[in-house]
């Protein structure tokens, strides 16, 4: 048995269930404050260890991470681990002890949570021998590699083995023969995502080469291995890719694009469905987490609403509805980024946990100082959208399902 969120018919039109919500975010939030430069803190990329003893999320006006060490009800400690350069993406490992991050312009970088001491450095090099920054990061082989994703290829760094020699180097982007740059993918590597059933396959997306340029790919992280699959996106530059939970289908998301495309791997290129949510126009990075079950999947948009989705249908699952009964979906009350969402990693456990999963509100803010007196005065009447900055942590009900019910895309 599992649990996952629990749906209820409804014979609403267009709407196929709707999700009971629990709303617990106000007991647990990190309060951030508005400091007056073009740099508006705020955090975002919220992400759990594995065992979900820890919580973490980046500010990018302190360059810094906060970590939370978490226990059935509460925040019992937070600590700030600062990094040296911006980072581009942070995981924690799986014990919590440690977060790695890739810098701009810097080693990829491992640091201890609780003193932010550095424990291990993971050095790539591009063709002229300079050192080059990882933007795309993430674990491979049950978390036994690190792959950094740079400028036109894939470094697989052994985590007890850091240095400047991987254990292979993946090629995204080739200028050999003609055949083999039909799959190629061009531009930096932004996003690496490990398959969770095949241990040395990953899948990463790239940013540049256009609308219409391969911006997808699955790979095999083993040192004679290679490219597996690759197809274009449609966007103008991925900005996330995550597995399903059975490993058969890859989801795509894009800058500047509100479709979650569902990509099935065993017929590459071929489109399951696409999820909508509302990303606008915004450059920013706004991420979505998959159910750890694999039922559902959430993601927050620029419109400070979470947007629920069944994976079996491939259909938003609305959490509630309003007296007239239309739809109103569950975020906070301010039209303000949710930029990510982050499920615990047991939030498919049966039995009573404090919260399920956790997300960040948040988007850079631009402050006009120099307006007049009246503009001041109108702008005080307005509430202040930064009052919402912060991470929330959430729960809501579920329901018991046997193993052997359906949980991907059919």
């Amino acid at each position: 048995m599992y649990a996952r969120l629990r749906t209820e018919n409804d014979g609403g039109v267009g709407f196929t269930s709707r999700v009971v919500i629990q709303n617990r975010s106000e007991e647990f939030r990190w309060r951030t404050r508005m400091i007056k430069n073009e740099l508006e803190e705020f955090h975002r990329g919220v992400t759990f260890s594995a065992d979900g003893s820890t919580l973490c999320a980046y500010d990018a006006s302190k360059r810094a991470l906060t970590v939370g060490k978490l226990s059935n009800d509460s925040v019992e400690d937070v600590f700030e681990v600062k990094t040296g350069e911006r980072s581009h993406q942070w995981m924690l490992d799986a014990s919590g002890r440690t977060c790695t991050t890739s810098e701009r312009d810097a080693p990829t970088t491992t640091r201890e949570c609780d003193s932010g001491r550095v424990v291990a450095t993971y050095r790539s090099f591009n063709d002229k021998d300079e050192v080059t920054g990882a933007c795309g990061l993430g674990y491979v082989n049950d978390g036994r590699q690190i792959a950094s994703g740079c400028d036109g290829f894939v470094d697989v760094f052994d985590v007890e083995r850091p240095g400047r020699t991987p254990v292979a180097r993946v090629r995204t982007r080739t200028k050999a023969s003609v055949y083999e740059r039909l799959g190629s993918q061009g531009g930096l590597v932004s996003c690496v995502d490990g398959c969770p059933i095949e241990r040395d396959v990953f899948a990463c997306g790239t940013y540049g080469g256009g609308r219409g340029a391969i911006d997808c790919g699955v790979y095999d992280g083993r040192a004679d291995g290679g490219r597996v699959a690759s197809w274009a996106s449609g966007g103008a530059g991925v900005t996330q890719t995550k597995w399903s939970a059975c490993g058969n289908f890859v989801f795509v998301a894009s800058r500047k694009n509100s479709k979650i495309s569902c990509v099935d791997i065993r017929r590459t290129g071929s489109e399951v469905y696409t999820l909508e949510r509302n990303v606008g126009e915004t450059n920013q990075r706004v991420t979505f987490d998959i159910e750890p079950c694999g039922a559902h999947l959430i993601s927050g948009g620029v419109d400070g609403k979470l947007r629920f989705f069944d994976l079996r249908r491939g259909v938003e699952v609305m959490p509630c509805k309003t007296e007239d009964g239309c739809p109103a979906r569950w975020g906070v009350d301010t039209v303000t980024c949710v930029n990510s969402f982050a499920f615990h990693p047991f939030a498919s456990a049966p039995g009573s946990r404090a919260f399920r999963g956790a997300f960040a509100v948040g988007e850079r803010v631009f402050v006009d100082f120099d307006s007049s007196d009246s503009d001041h005065a109108e702008s005080d009447a307005i509430e202040d959208p930064t009052s919402y900055f912060g991470v929330y942590l959430v729960d809501y009900p579920t329901e018991s399902v046997p193993l052997d019910a359906p949980s991907t895309p059919v």
